[in-house]
């Protein structure tokens, strides 16, 4: 299983249909946590930076590494 580092970048796995966002968006790990399992809070924000929703405590098979951007 993977594991995420703090401000790490992400894609969402999994869809959130209770905040609206779908799988793919991409988002940002703000906090990790070992206890009692391992979780995340992941930020996702909107084109102009400003926070579009928090959720929290993400588990790790609802997040995959962000892929690259290639422009």
């Amino acid at each position: 299983m993977t594991s995420f580092e703090l401000l790490q970048e992400v894609e969402l796995a999994d869809d959130f249909p209770s905040e609206g966002i779908a799988r793919g968006t991409r988002g940002t790990i703000v906090e990790k946590f070992d206890t009692p399992s391992e979780a995340y809070d992941v930020e996702v924000v909107s084109d102009d930076g400003a926070t579009e929703v928090l959720l929290p405590s993400v588990r790790p098979n609802q997040i995959r590494p962000a892929r690259s951007l290639v422009l």
